[in-house]
């Protein structure tokens, strides 16, 4: 049986108040918050789950967001690049999951 692990790649996030998560409860509890990108290692071809996003892409929304790692570089701390990730798999269309697929061209 195959062997996989789940590499997150957290690339860019910021604070956030907890209601927002909690039908809004804790109003006024800040909490942090990132979004991510996931590389299933072990899966042949190579598998990414949301597509990770950048802080720029949040300009002009109501909450400050900043880079935490590119995920190009976060792919390199891999041994990978964009461009060998051949299926990616969206949980679903929030902005958050889907900024950054335009980068992997082969899937």
């Amino acid at each position: 049986m195959a062997s996989y692990r789940i590499r997150p790649i957290a690339t860019c996030g910021g604070s956030r108040d907890s209601s927002q998560w909690t039908y809004c409860l804790n109003v006024g509890i800040k909490c942090d918050q990132a979004c991510y990108a996931w590389y299933i290692e072990g899966s042949r071809p190579n598998v990414l789950v949301d597509t990770g996003a950048r802080a720029s892409q949040f300009a002009g929304k109501p909450f400050i967001t900043t880079d935490l790692i590119s995920v190009e570089d976060g792919l390199g701390n891999l041994g990978l690049a964009p461009e060998d990730i051949e299926i990616v798999i969206l949980t679903h269309l929030h902005f958050d999951h889907i900024a950054l697929g335009q980068l992997y061209k082969k899937a």
